[in-house]
């Protein structure tokens, strides 16, 4: 498992882009109640960062998508941003 990319910040709509085109795939790292309130953006897939297997769903994603980016999603950025700091030290 290695998550050694770069780290980035880009802009929801940069995200997004990358999406259509198959470059980016977005993790939307926010918990199963915010999704029933609010639901997910279309194109992003749901994998909470409380997740006990959170490192392992984003391995196999990267494994099955190996050429895209991956972009993390929440609500305000931070546990987007405490989800990259985990998969950083993976």
């Amino acid at each position: 498992m290695g998550f050694g990319n770069p780290i980035e910040k880009i802009s929801p709509a940069d995200a997004y882009e990358g999406c259509l085109a198959g470059e980016t795939v977005i993790i939307d790292v926010r918990e199963a109640n915010e999704w029933q309130q609010t639901g997910t953006p279309k194109g992003h897939l749901r994998i909470a960062l409380n997740d006990v297997d959170f490192v392992e769903q984003v391995a196999a994603l990267t494994d099955a998508f190996p050429h895209a980016a991956l972009a993390i999603s929440c609500k305000s950025g931070m546990r987007a941003e405490m989800a990259t700091r985990v998969l950083a030290l993976k």
